[in-house]
């Protein structure tokens, strides 16, 4: 339980640090409640390597579990996920989706500045499965922004392949999937 709330907060320090915006209003105007939702978000993960080889996690997240915002600054844009858990599976996330003039950046975390990252808790008996992407690729489409409460709202199809890190073990393990964020936008 740890592990899934320290993979949580990193993702959370990252997404914090990285999707500024000098135009916020600090939610003053807008609507004062997000919008109702529009569809069903979804995921699907294969894990390819390490203990979990072979497996494929997959299922629905529920709308008050789930927020995905998007954030701009100059000639950059954040696209972020800041939480999801499918509760009957125990699977977690967070992601932050960066472009710099519009072209999304890899998971690289060894680079110098923008980069994208995702965070996964994949649950099994052991417990011990957080993982951090460390490099790979993510595409997007069907892209909406829309705006409420102070900050825009991100409904987007992706794709990502990538090497990910176990947070207890360090283990590489390459991990592909998708995301289908179905939030509203006005």
């Amino acid at each position: 339980m740890k592990i899934k709330y320290a993979v949580l907060f990193v993702g959370f320090m990252v997404i914090s640090l990285v999707s500024c915006n000098k135009d916020d209003d600090n939610g003053t105007s807008g609507n004062p409640n997000p919008p109702a939702a529009t569809g069903v978000h979804a995921y699907n993960f294969t894990v390819t390597g390490g203990q979990l080889n072979g497996e494929t996690f997959s299922g629905s997240i529920a709308n008050e579990l789930l927020v995905a915002a998007s954030f701009s600054y100059e000639n950059s844009q954040n696209i972020t996920v800041s939480y999801g858990e499918d509760e009957t599976q125990g699977t977690t996330f967070a992601l932050s989706i960066n472009l710099l003039n519009n072209i999304i950046q890899p998971m690289d975390i060894q680079s110098e500045g923008s980069h994208s990252l995702i965070t996964l808790h994949l649950p099994d008996e052991n417990g011990n499965n957080s993982y951090l992407s460390t490099s790979g690729t993510i595409s997007m489409s069907n892209l909406v922004v829309g705006t409420g409460f102070g900050v825009s709202y991100a409904s987007f199809d992706a794709v990502f392949d990538g090497t990910f890190k176990n947070f207890s073990t360090e283990e590489s393990v390459g991990i592909s999937g998708t995301f289908s964020i179905k939030q509203p936008v006005e």
